[in-house]
């Protein structure tokens, strides 16, 4: 009987751990998904994550796409170095995303290059939305 009980606790004991590795498990897969679809830097999507939601999102409604960059971009980088310039990326995005309904979708497409998805924009509420990006 005592042999029974401890083999009962060891086995509880085995589960308990299992359990826990497997929370960790799940938590380190959603962390590698993360980062495999979001631009490190701005945290928005990378360019191979926002091709596909403009697929996805092309498939059932229409679409609205804004492409923008920075321009002289690489002067900023060499006259005042890439920290600066990571930042003024960083900027960008924030004041982008303040002007932009909550259901628009950034991403970074290249350095300085960006793309916003407007599931269901028509081509003048999308012009109006790009002005106010440039303009912020």
């Amino acid at each position: 009987m005592r042999e029974s009980r401890r083999m009962i606790r060891h086995g509880d004991r085995q589960e308990r751990e299992l359990n826990a590795l497997n929370i960790k498990l799940r938590d380190l897969a959603e962390q590698l998904d993360y980062k495999a679809r979001h631009d490190a830097l701005t945290g928005e999507f990378n360019r191979g994550a926002i091709i596909e939601l403009a697929t996805q999102i092309l498939a059932r409604s229409p679409l609205s796409l804004v492409v923008l960059d920075i321009d002289l971009f690489k002067r900023i980088n060499d006259e005042y170095g890439h920290p600066v310039g990571d930042e003024v990326i960083i900027e960008l995005v924030r004041r982008i995303r303040a002007v932009l309904p909550t259901e628009a979708q950034i991403g970074r497409v290249g350095g300085e290059a960006f793309t916003v998805l407007l599931a269901r924009y028509d081509i003048d509420s999308a012009l109006l939305l790009a002005h106010a990006m440039r303009r912020a």
